[in-house]
Order: structure tokens, then C-alpha cells, then sequence
């Protein structure tokens, strides 16, 4: 198997963010309802089926889709007896293909908050308890420009095609993420005991010539969409 690349130095993620987990934990009780949307254990794990919609200008619009798998690997303390969880990645272009290893990130739960460490970048992802138009600052443990989360829907069914798949979920979503010029917009849907189930993330640069600024006509980026397939122990 092709080795795994291995983005998180974890003393570098400690020294950068150990004081700050440190300074925001909290000895309130949290509601176990809202820690169970993302169920943190090893061999816990998740596959996605990806699509990506490309825009340029000089091309028409390309899709692409592509499987990816996250998986809770080992616990790791570090010396301050910091907990994080491995969050093994792996991907492949189709069904039959077997998976092929894509990187490590790390993953940290919380009493207040759920941390990623995606390639070295430390996310706030959840905060809690979970109150519908809570906001925080996504990037709070890094050195990226703010970007404010908000709970747009706390407690209510994720549904497809009037079916209920999911009964209770969480939804995540930007605060102010668009302009005449740009849209930068990121949603995250959790189901109660489930984890993420679905995940979109777009970014455009709307078209910016004087007959068309503010008509959205997109001139390049990209959109991306995640949908749970399966998840389950391993």
C-alpha cells in the first residue's frame, strides 16, 4: 500500500494550540445529545461519495467524482496529556477500485468544542452546547483570517425526497459569505449519532466586467458536495 503522507506534526499542533484547548475548555456539563453528533471512537468510520462541478473561462463546466473514507485510528497523547484521535484518509475514483491511502489528519473532541486538524490547519467545527444562531470563529486556534460559523438548525430531519433519513441533525453554515463579486460558502450537516452526513463547499469569483457584475454569472471556481454513504465500527 502506498505509504501514508502524514500532514500533522503533532509537537508543532501542540505548541501552537495546547494553551489555547487549555484556556477554552469548560467544566459546564454538556448535553450528551450534542457531543453523539460526531461520535468519536476508534474504528469508527465514514464513506463519502464526492462531486465536484469546475468552472473556468475557458471551459465549460467539468464534473468529477471521486470516494472518500475517514477513519478514527489511534489516540495520541502528547506531553501535556493533550487526547487526539487519529482521522486515517483514504480515496479512490470508483466503486471497484480498492481504496488507496491519502493522508492523516488528527481530530480532537472536546466537553465544548470539536477540533480538526486538517494539514496542519487546527478548525473549530462544532462548539457546544448546540443553540440554533450560535456563531464562533472557525479559525480561533489559527492564523487565518476569521470566519464566523453559525448553528442555522439545531434538532431538526434531514430529508431527501420527502423520505426521512435522518431525525435529528445539526446544521452548520457561513456567516456572511457572499458579495456582488465572490461567494464563499460552507455547510455541514451532522445526524445524531451518525456524524457528518453531508458537506458542500463552494467557491466562486462571479464574472466582474460592468455588464454583468451582480448578475451572478460565474466567471471561474469551484463547488464541491459530500453525501454519506456508510458508516458504522470497523
Amino acid at each position: 500500500m502506498k505509504s501514508l503522507k502524514v500532514f500533522v506534526n503533532i509537537r508543532w499542533a501542540v505548541m501552537l494550540s495546547g494553551v489555547l484547548f487549555s484556556a477554552c475548555q469548560t467544566d459546564d456539563v454538556v448535553r450528551v445529545a450534542d457531543t453523539a453528533y460526531y461520535p468519536v471512537e476508534k474504528g469508527r468510520f465514514w464513506v463519502y461519495e464526492v462531486s465536484e462541478e469546475l468552472f473556468s473561462l475557458t471551459n465549460k463546466p467539468e464534473t468529477r467524482h471521486y470516494w472518500i473514507k475517514e477513519s478514527i485510528g489511534n489516540m495520541i497523547e502528547d506531553d501535556h496529556d493533550n487526547r487526539f484521535y487519529q482521522l486515517v484518509r483514504y480515496k479512490k475514483n470508483t466503486l471497484s477500485e480498492d481504496w488507496k491511502a491519502d493522508s492523516v489528519w488528527l481530530i480532537r473532541p472536546l466537553p465544548d468544542k470539536l477540533i480538526r486538524i486538517e494539514n496542519n490547519v487546527s478548525l473549530t467545527k462544532l462548539i457546544f452546547p448546540a443553540e440554533e444562531g450560535s456563531e464562533w470563529n472557525t479559525n480561533a486556534l489559527n492564523t487565518a483570517e476569521p470566519q464566523e460559523l453559525k448553528y442555522v438548525k439545531v434538532g431538526g430531519s434531514y430529508q431527501l425526497n420527502e423520505t426521512t433519513l435522518y431525525p435529528r441533525t445539526l446544521k452548520v453554515s457561513t456567516v456572511n459569505d457572499s458579495t456582488a463579486l465572490t461567494m464563499d460558502r460552507k455547510t455541514d450537516v451532522y445526524a445524531l449519532e451518525k456524524g457528518l452526513i453531508y458537506k458542500e463547499v463552494i467557491s466562486l469569483t462571479y464574472c466582474q466586467k460592468s455588464e454583468c457584475i451582480g448578475a451572478g454569472i460565474i466567471d471561474f471556481g469551484k463547488k464541491t458536495f459530500w453525501t454519506l454513504k456508510e458508516t458504522g465500527l470497523e
